[in-house]
């Protein structure tokens, strides 16, 4: 049965993979393909470590984006992004860092204040 454990481990692989063939692999595109798989063929609405995982595939502005859409996501909806948590965060501003983006980093950590510990 595919499920977010079935996912995450998937997307585990595709950023395994992206670290050893580079660019003749598209990891964020992999891992966006796999989200939408998720939503449109098996309905399944990501838990927050598969969405870690492709956080962590993303270059800095997909992921900023992608987290700015998890930050308003609304649950009552079939189907939604969960609401970030600590390690979602740690994964963009890891993004941010890769890219030398430091001053959205800084505005990341900002909006970090109000999470809860994991």
């Amino acid at each position: 049965t595919l499920n977010n454990h079935v996912f995450s481990s998937a997307l585990n692989l595709n950023q395994r993979v992206s670290q050893v063939y580079g660019k003749d692999h598209d990891g964020a595109k992999v891992a966006m393909e796999l989200l939408q798989f998720m939503k449109k063929t098996c309905h399944i609405v990501p838990d927050v470590v598969t969405c870690s995982h492709i956080l962590s595939t993303l270059d800095w502005k997909a992921a900023v984006a992608m987290l700015r859409s998890m930050e308003k996501s609304d649950s009552n909806k079939d189907w939604y992004l969960p609401q970030p948590n600590a390690y979602c965060y740690s994964s963009v501003l890891s993004a941010c860092a890769r890219c030398d983006e430091y001053d959205e980093a800084i505005r990341i950590m900002e909006r970090m204040k109000d999470i809860k510990p994991n």
